[in-house]
């Protein structure tokens, strides 16, 4: 019996080990256990097996730099970063994450993240993505319009981390998690003007960026504090400073905070 999808690991289960059973000297050959599952589907029958297989050694070097992703409603935005914490590259992976059936859902995002991880491969790069939180999350649909809050409140993020999970397993790719606090707003602040980013794909450079762990949170542009006392803003920690500058940032349109931005 040949099967289309994990032969390979099979073949390897039949080859024998020398091993010894505990209280005899005789080594004895050793095999790796195979379970059987017949199941009857529409008259017709099917064989599934299983088999416990190793996994890959890393093949990832976290001093080449990191690969980060920002997980959007529609796409998956990839920024890549050299050990020095600098853009080398970065693109945009579409999925379909809405108006399809969870099957649709789920295939498409696996083709996506199979993308990023093959990348990652050539490159010898962690990927590094954030520690999600879908409660979290749903916070971050008040900044979002009717149309993307709907969206994103409908996708299953629990499906995107255990696919990146066991893609990153499989392959042999380190996955790093970082804190997501204000990944998005260090991103549009330091590095959406300075590299020609989108906003996201400056998100995904700050997400990479933390676990090269050059400084736990990105320093605040002090030019951007737009109210209130400067000197007494800087000597708060860094994420009390991003605290205290989205609340200034929020009474701002999208229009008059890009202005700003670029000014």
């Amino acid at each position: 019996v040949t099967f289309p999808y994990g032969q390979p690991q099979l073949d390897v289960a039949k080859i024998p080990y020398m091993g010894y059973t505990k209280g005899k000297g005789t080594p004895t050959k050793y095999y790796r256990a195979l379970t059987a599952k017949f199941i009857k589907q529409n008259g017709v029958w099917y064989l599934n097996m299983s088999v416990d297989v190793d996994e890959p050694t890393l093949v990832t070097i976290r001093g080449n730099g990191t690969i980060g992703i920002d997980l959007n409603a529609q796409f998956l935005a990839v920024t890549e970063v050299d050990r020095f914490g600098n853009v080398v590259h970065s693109f945009i992976v579409p999925f379909r994450g809405y108006h399809v059936t969870s099957e649709q859902t789920k295939q498409s995002v696996s083709e996506a993240l199979k993308v990023i991880v093959q990348y990652a491969l050539e490159k010898q790069k962690p990927i590094v993505c954030e520690e999600l939180h879908f409660q979290k999350k749903k916070q971050q649909l008040k900044e979002c319009t009717k149309k993307q809050a709907t969206v994103l409140s409908g996708f299953a993020y629990s499906l995107y981390k255990q696919l990146l999970e066991a893609k990153c397993k499989k392959a042999g790719v380190e996955l790093v998690k970082i804190n997501p606090a204000y990944t998005s707003q260090m991103g549009h602040h330091k590095y959406m003007k300075r590299y020609g980013l989108s906003s996201h794909e400056s998100a995904a450079m700050v997400i990479a960026r933390k676990a090269m762990r050059f400084v736990k949170t990105e320093k605040v542009p002090t030019r951007h504090i737009i109210k209130g006392k400067k000197e007494k803003i800087v000597l708060k920690s860094r994420l009390a400073q991003w605290k205290d500058i989205m609340k200034q940032w929020k009474q701002y349109t999208n229009k008059k905070k890009t202005y700003l931005l670029y000014k």
